[in-house]
């Protein structure tokens, strides 16, 4: 899963597959490329790439991926304490991951919504007690995930929220929705 949250030439979005590394090899299959040509598969929007092969290297902190061309980027690596929401989540049976980051910035991703919403979202949060508080700053996704306002941001909204070590659970009006930690 990969998100991309601005680009200079307009291209944001995710992208959705599979990969596996072969030595300083990495290989992507990117089955939903909802970016255009951002991210690891450089296609139009909704084109697919099998097979794509690009240098990895691996560094303490950063991971720099080239796909031979230069098209070269770096990430730097979140490290995740495994308790509180810090960390990754996905809703079991339902194509939703959000990820909390260290530092307050949250992605959320919706891969397939039966309203036709799917995209991401970006923004911040911080918990506040047992309420979780959001400020969505980029709503690619409609009236999906935290911010119910199609194609806009959304300024801080807050919900309850109760978190185990390998639950967390939010509140949206009368409805609660259980997230499963992967990282």
């Amino acid at each position: 899963l990969g998100v991309q949250t601005q680009e200079s030439n307009g291209f944001v979005g995710f992208e959705r597959g599979a990969y596996w590394p072969d030595g300083n090899t990495l290989y992507v299959d990117v089955g939903q490329n909802d970016d255009g040509e951002a991210l690891l598969c450089n296609l139009a929007d909704t084109e697919s790439c099998y097979g794509n092969s690009m240098n990895v290297e691996v560094g303490n902190t950063t991971l720099t991926l080239q796909a031979g061309t230069a098209d070269e980027f770096t990430v730097n690596r979140q490290t995740f304490s495994g308790t509180g929401v810090t960390g990754a989540w996905i809703m079991p049976g339902e194509p939703v991951t959000l990820m909390f980051l260290p530092g307050g910035v949250y992605v959320a991703v919706q891969w397939e919504e039966t309203n036709n919403f799917t995209g991401f979202e970006y923004g911040t949060w911080t918990l506040n007690g047992s309420q979780l508080e959001v400020t969505v700053s980029q709503n690619n996704d409609g009236e999906a995930l935290l911010c119910n306002e199609a194609g806009a941001s959304c300024s801080m909204v807050s919900y309850p929220v109760m978190v185990g070590s390998h639950n967390l659970t939010l509140t949206v009006g009368s409805d609660n929705f259980s997230f499963e930690r992967q990282l």
